[in-house]
């Protein structure tokens, strides 16, 4: 079983806006094709992608992990 974990630093802009971020999260975790996908640093806020926690919208942009828990 292969597990990945990152921390993606929720909305923080340090390593750049999360709208970037997300596209490079979502390529890493395809190049790695993990079993399994642990994030930290996760955040949900209604201001970002309707309230969608971080995790759903990473999840939605690499197919392949139908279960996401916040």
């Amino acid at each position: 079983m292969k597990v990945m974990t990152l921390n993606i630093n929720a909305y923080g802009t340090d390593y750049g806006p999360w709208t970037v971020r997300k596209g490079l999260i979502a390529k890493a975790v395809k190049a790695g094709a993990p079993d399994a996908l642990a994030l930290q640093a996760v955040r949900k806020e209604m201001r970002f992608n309707g309230g969608l926690d971080q995790a759903v919208q990473v999840a939605s942009a690499v197919s392949g992990y139908p279960y996401v828990a916040f």
